[in-house]
Parts: C-alpha cells; structure tokens; sequence
C-alpha cells in the first residue's frame, strides 16, 4: 500500500523536512527543503528553573506518572511566555509555509527530540530484572548524571548484550508539537497526525541499518554534524554499542572536524571502546568538508557518506543528488514512521499519551456521526436482506417438496432408463470401431491410389508389405524389376525417401529388385500426383 510521511528534523534555527513515500517496502524522497524558525524550540532553560524553585532540588521524591503534562500541547502557545509572542506567531507562519509546501493534506508527521535535551548512558544489570526495574535504574543514573527531574514515559532503554543496557532520558517540552497544531489551525489545513516522535540516534541507526551492508561483529562509528552541534557513536552490528555526550560545535565551526577526530581518539584510548572498521558521516558532511578529513586521518578505514541512492530521489528531489546527507535524519524518520514496529531494532516511540488520546478525540470529533450513521444504515440492510432471504428460503422449501413428489411418481422409470443407458453405450462402442476403422481406411485410401495410378506410368510392380510408422509417414516394401522405376516411384510418390534399395538375384527371380520406400500420406492427392508422374516420366 502506498504511504507518505513528512520527516521533520530540528536542528536549533533549521528544519529540514523530507517527504518520503514507501510502497511495497520500496522507499522514494518526493521533496527535500529546509526552513528557518524566527526562535528557538528550545524553551527547557526557564522551565528547569521553575521546576528547581519549586521542588527545591528535591529529586528524590519525584514520582512517576504518565499523566503528568510536561509537554504544553493542551495549553495555549506563548500562555506562559509572553515576551516570545511575536517570535510563536512567526514560527508558526514558518510552519505553515512548510507543510503548503511539502505535505498533502492530512498526511501524517514524524519529528526528533531536541538533540540537547536527550542524555545517554550505558548501565550494567541483570538480564531478568523487569522493565520497570530497568527504568527506574536508568533515572537513578541519569538523575545522578545531572539529568534533572524525568517521567517514566521519557525513558528509553535499547539492549546491547545479556547485561547491559543503553539508558536514555529526555526533558523535551515538545513545544513543535504544539506549534504544529496551532500552524494547522490558523492554516486551516486538514489535521495531519503526529506518528512519530524519536531520538535523532535511534531513528539514524534504523536508517543505516536498512542502507549500509554491517555484518553483527562489525564496528563502526557514526558521526552527525549539524548546525548547531555534532554526535558520534558507536555501532555494534545493527546495535548501538554507546553514545558519546552531545558536542556544542556545529558546522558553522572550522574545527568541528578536529574536535570530533579527538574526541573519537580519546574514547577509544581510555574508554575501552573498541576500534571501528566503519566511520560512517552524515548531516553537513561536505559543508566542513568531513569525507576528505576522516580520509586522511584513517586511511585503513571505510569511511561511507550517507547518501540516499539518485535512483531513490523522485522527480522533485532530483536536484540534491550528492546532497541528502544533510536530510539524513528527516529520512530517517519518515522511514522509521512507516516500518512496523516489529521490524524495528529501536521500537521506542516517544509520543506522548496526551498527544495520542488528543488525536485520537480529533478523528472521532469529526467522523464520530458519519461512523454511526453508517452503522445504522447498515443495520437497516441487513435487516431488509435477511427478510428477504427467509422469504426465499420458504419458497425453495416448497419447491423441494414438490420435487421430492415428482421424484416418487418417476421412479418407476429409473429401470427403464437404465436399459436404455446400456444400449446406447452398446452403441456407442460400436458407433467408435466404425469410426476407427474409417480413419485407418482415409489414411490408407490416398496411398493405395497413389500406388494404383504409379503401377500404370512405371510399369508392373509388386507391393510386399505396408507398414504404419505414424499418423503421417508409413513405409511400403515394393519389388521391381528395374533401377529406373526406382527413380519414376520416387518422382511419382510426393514426400517419399527411398529408404533402401536391395538387389535379389535367385534362380526363381534374376535381377528383382526389392525397394523399402516411406511415404507421407498427409500431402498425398492421386490425381495431381498421376499428372505430376506423366511429366516426370517425360522428363527422364
């Protein structure tokens, strides 16, 4: 079936947005763009000071519970933040631009977390402790990392082997969302549904799972450079085997791809990280020019640019041939939000509960009457078709019936038909040997007139034996008296190979001959042949 889904990826002041359409497991970019915000979605900073002022700091007491609304998609924009008003109104033109743009009506979104607001960490347990268990030991190791106050809901976990795990929690406000919904409103577009809501990590490992051939022992590294800050980390097979800590450079720096190269050099020198075979670049790779640096620096290894195959581009992206690296991470949502979840190696999705039931009240709003209107109307047609489904049912009753009668009154007939079902098969065999018996005498008829009017242009002959090879050729043993005969028979005899020529010389027969010639009888006229015979005689 054919799908489309509209790939958001936000980076600081930059969204890059991909239309991707999948059918039958095929994938295709319809349509790359980027935008620019008027402000930054990032608003976690005066909100973490709210938070700390009003539980004085106090993380222990912090309990989980998914209804709590962190997110802001049930308030009104800028309620809280008067002073960003200008800078929310011009947000949300931008994203109406986007989705004008980019997405049919209605068409369903997928977008990242805030890169800075996602912290990551490897954690050693037991492989038989709960889920539960699990996420309560990420927060602890988080909380004690710094990571601030957290819900259940805003944890990830991801396996690595038998023992351990990557823990991730994020503090995202998803304020996009909310902008988004405004957007649709003020627009007037038809709702398009938020499906997906991921970790720029997870949904780029999904993607360079499904495009770049890594076998479970190969490593390899991955760096992203953004606009606003860089991320590696290090893949095991289709596993993501650590996570290193955000790096506040972006692109716009000169040095970015120093920084990266040495913080890569000191993770693998004193953090025990294996050795990578693999460094894979994505994001802004030919803007700070990171395939010919990583070449230089690792010249044993594979170094691969993301790049989505020109054969996957569609007629509008066409022109970003060598360029979707950059689009990377909006790809590889949109992907992620098509895969179903039981294929995924990451099958976390951080769309929030109020989102969802938001959504879901949204499409019932609008469809809800329509849905029962139908249900009525259906209800009424089956009631009219079973009426009358029973009324036929009564009528081929006492057609039955009827018929049972009949069968009574005519069974009397059944020995008298079955004498005449013996005779007629009787006569039917009979009618067959006929019929048989005629189709050997046409095949044989047109040769034995062949042989007739041959006896009268080349003299006298005897016929020995005539034999059937096939529906179409049959071999006839004839004597003759001499070689020139031979040569008129075979003239005369249109289709005929003269198989065998033997001369027999005996007291009783000096000088016969004895000619084994075959014949196809399928062509074979008599009249023509005996004018065709006439001239060859006049011939030799």
């Amino acid at each position: 079936m054919d799908k489309l889904v509209l790939g958001i990826y936000l980076d600081g002041l930059t969204i890059n947005a991909a239309l991707v359409r999948q059918d039958q497991g095929f994938f295709q970019v319809e349509a790359l763009e980027s935008f620019k915000l008027f402000d930054t979605l990032d608003k976690s900073e005066s909100d973490d000071k709210k938070a700390a002022a009003a539980d004085g700091n106090d993380h222990e007491n912090i309990e989980f519970d998914d209804n709590d609304d962190l997110f802001g998609y049930n308030s009104d924009i800028g309620a809280d933040q008067t002073h960003d008003v200008a800078q929310a109104r011009g947000n949300i033109d931008v994203i109406i631009e986007m989705m004008t743009k980019m997405a049919p009506p209605g068409i369903p979104v997928a977008f990242n977390l805030l890169a800075t607001q996602v912290n990551y960490k490897v954690i050693q347990a037991e492989a038989e402790k709960s889920k539960a268990k699990l996420k309560k030991l990420v927060w602890n190791e988080l909380s004690e990392e710094g990571a601030g106050p957290i819900i259940s809901q805003n944890i990830g976990l991801a396996a690595i082997d038998e023992s351990s795990y990557l823990g991730m929690v994020h503090k995202d406000y998803l304020v996009f969302s909310s902008l988004l919904s405004e957007a649709l409103k003020v627009g007037g577009r038809k709702f398009s549904p938020i499906i997906l809501i991921d970790t720029i990590e997870f949904a780029l490992a999904e993607y360079i799972n499904r495009t770049v051939d890594l076998t479970t022992d190969d490593r390899a590294a991955v760096v992203l450079f953004s606009q606003n800050y860089t991320k590696i980390m290090f893949l095991k097979g289709h596993k993501i085997e650590n996570v290193l800590p955000t790096i506040h450079i972006g692109a716009r720096s000169s040095k970015i791809c120093e920084t990266a190269f040495s913080k890569m050099l000191y993770e693998l020198d004193f953090k025990g990280i294996d050795s990578p075979q693999t460094i894979i670049l994505a994001g802004e790779v030919d803007l700070v020019q990171a395939e010919p640096f990583f070449n230089e620096r690792f010249p044993n290894l594979r170094i691969i640019k993301l790049e989505t195959d020109d054969t996957l581009l569609g007629l509008n992206a066409k022109e970003f041939s060598g360029r979707t690296s950059s689009y990377s991470v909006a790809i590889s949502l949109a992907l992620k939000a098509m895969q179903p979840k039981k294929n995924r190696h990451y099958k976390e999705n951080y769309l929030p509960k109020q989102i969802r039931e938001k959504q879901s009240e949204f499409v019932v709003a609008w469809h809800g009457f329509a849905m029962l209107g139908i249900v009525l109307l259906t209800m009424l047609f089956l009631f009219i078709q079973t009426n009358k489904i029973n009324s036929k049912i009564s009528e081929h009753k006492v057609a039955l019936n009827q018929i049972n009668t009949e069968l009574v009154l005519l069974k009397n007939v059944e020995h008298d038909v079955d004498s005449l079902r013996m005779e007629i098969n009787n006569i039917e065999r009979g009618a067959a040997l006929i019929d048989s018996l005629g189709g050997q005498t046409t095949r044989w008829m047109p040769l034995v007139e062949t042989l007739s009017d041959a006896m009268q242009q080349v003299g006298n002959f005897s016929i020995n034996k005539i034999e059937t090879v096939s529906k179409q050729k049959m071999i006839v043993a004839i004597n003759l008296s001499s070689l020139e005969q031979v040569a008129l028979l075979e003239r005369f005899i249109p289709g005929s190979k003269v198989l065998s020529v033997i001369n027999q010389k005996s007291e009783e027969t000096s000088g016969m001959l004895q000619l084994t010639i075959e014949c196809d009888v399928t062509n074979m006229q008599p009249g023509k042949n005996k004018q065709s015979m006439v001239m060859a005689a006049q011939d030799y």
